[in-house]
């Protein structure tokens, strides 16, 4: 997303990562603060449908392995407080016993995290210890 202009804002990660439990799946909601130039709607839905991989679900799905939501901080108000509200529901409680559980919110800005993420993902060399 950096990539195509979008660098500003924040993801909330989800997933049975957050649980007790062995890792199935992985939910992002992002919300996204538009490139610089792209005020309008039909601009920002444009280079949406121009990254189809990055943000219709279906295809980030098949190509990243995960559920992928995209929220436009230049939107409407009212519009984020409702989605917000929404996902924040959906996510911050297990399935079946309703238990409180937490989500992880990873910033967009800081590319620092995504090299430190990546180091860790690193298998160690052979014979080495930590």
């Amino acid at each position: 997303m950096r990539a195509i202009g979008f660098d500003r804002g924040f993801q909330w990660l989800d997933g049975s990562f957050v649980e007790d439990k062995q890792p199935r799946d992985l939910d992002v909601v992002t919300f996204l603060y538009r490139p610089t130039g792209v005020r309008d709607r039909d601009t920002l839905a444009a280079m949406m449908h121009a990254n189809l991989d990055l943000f219709l679900r279906p295809r980030v799905r098949e190509v990243y392995s995960l559920d992928s939501f995209s929220i436009d901080l230049d939107g409407s108000s009212e519009g984020l407080v409702g989605t917000s509200r929404y996902y924040l529901s959906l996510f911050s409680h297990r399935r079946g016993d309703t238990l409180w559980k937490g989500m992880l919110q990873v910033r967009l800005e800081d590319v620092r995290d995504d090299a430190a993420a990546l180091a860790a993902l690193e298998p160690e060399p052979e014979g080495s210890w930590q």
